[in-house]
C-alpha cells in the first residue's frame, strides 16, 4: 500500500474519530487498531496512542461505536516487535535505539513494547540492540523526575536553583511529539540540542516539532546546556 500520510503533526482527535467511523461504517462493525494502522486515513499505532491518551477504546466509544475488537499481543508477538526495533534502528542511523527515537518512527505503541518485555532495555536486550540514550545516561533530576542526559540534568538544577517552575518530557497538545522543558509562568519551551554537529538522530522530526511550536506562537528557547539557558532567561527577562 502506498504510504500517503501526512506528517504527524496533521492528525487531530476529532480526525481519529471521524475515521474510525468511516471505516467501521464500512467494515460493518468496529475496527480493530490493527486495520487502523493499515488504513491510508490513520497515523502508526504507536501515533494513535499519543494521541488518545486513553487509547483505543476511548477513540471507539467517542466514535460511536462498540469499544470492542483491540488488537491483543500474544506471545506470537515478540518476534514481530524485535523486528520492528530493528526496522527503526536502520531507519533512525545510530548504533542504538531510544523510546523516543521509536515513538517518532514505530509500529507499536512504546508503552506496550515496554509492557509486553518489561522495559525498554529488556526488548533492546531480546532483540539483540542497544538501548543507548541520548548523548548521556538517564538520571534523576532535582525533582525526582527521570531525565535523560546529563545536559537535562543541568538544565533542571539550574531551573531549580533560581527557582523557575518547569514541567520536564511535557506533551505538545494535538501532537505526537513531547518537548524535553516546559515553563508553564512563563509559557515557554526549552529544547536541549545537546548533540555534535550533524548527529542528531531524527532531524527532520525535530526540525518539524520546533516549526510546529514556532507556528503556533510559542517561545521555544533551543539551548546545549545550562550555561546557553541561564544567558536566555535573562534575556527573556525570566530571571535576573
Amino acid at each position: 500500500m502506498t504510504n500517503n500520510r501526512p506528517s504527524h503533526s496533521k492528525y487531530t482527535y476529532q480526525g481519529l474519530l471521524e475515521a474510525a467511523r468511516e471505516l467501521g461504517d464500512e467494515l460493518g462493525r468496529s475496527p480493530t487498531t490493527q486495520e487502523a494502522a493499515n488504513d491510508d486515513r490513520f497515523p502508526s499505532i504507536a501515533t494513535i496512542y499519543k494521541i488518545a491518551d486513553n487509547g483505543w477504546l476511548a477513540i471507539l466509544e467517542d466514535a460511536g461505536l462498540k469499544p470492542t475488537q483491540v488488537r491483543e499481543y500474544g506471545s506470537e508477538e515478540a518476534p514481530r516487535i524485535c523486528a520492528d526495533l530493528h526496522r527503526v534502528l536502520e531507519r533512525v542511523d545510530t548504533p542504538y535505539l531510544t523510546h523516543r527515537q521509536y515513538d517518532d518512527h514505530g509500529t507499536y505503541p512504546t508503552s506496550v513494547v515496554k509492557e509486553y518485555f518489561g522495559s525498554w532495555r529488556n526488548a533492546c536486550n531480546e532483540a539483540g540492540i542497544s538501548p543507548g540514550e541520548k548523548h548521556g545516561t538517564h538520571c534523576e533530576g532535582p525533582n525526582g523526575e527521570i531525565l535523560e542526559s546529563r545536559h537535562e540534568f543541568g538544565v533542571a538544577s539550574l531551573l531549580t536553583n533560581v527557582g523557575v517552575d518547569y514541567r520536564a518530557h511535557p506533551k505538545v497538545e494535538d501532537t505526537p511529539w513531547t518537548a524535553d522543558f516546559y515553563l508553564p509562568a512563563s509559557d515557554v519551551w526549552i529544547e536541549v540540542d545537546g548533540y555534535h554537529e550533524d548527529s542528531r538522530p531524527n532531524k527532520a522530526g525535530f526540525a518539524e516539532k520546533l516549526d510546529y511550536l514556532k507556528q503556533h506562537n510559542n517561545t521555544v528557547l533551543i539551548v546545549k546546556n545550562a550555561n546557553e539557558l541561564r544567558i536566555a532567561l535573562k534575556e527573556y527577562g525570566i530571571t535576573r
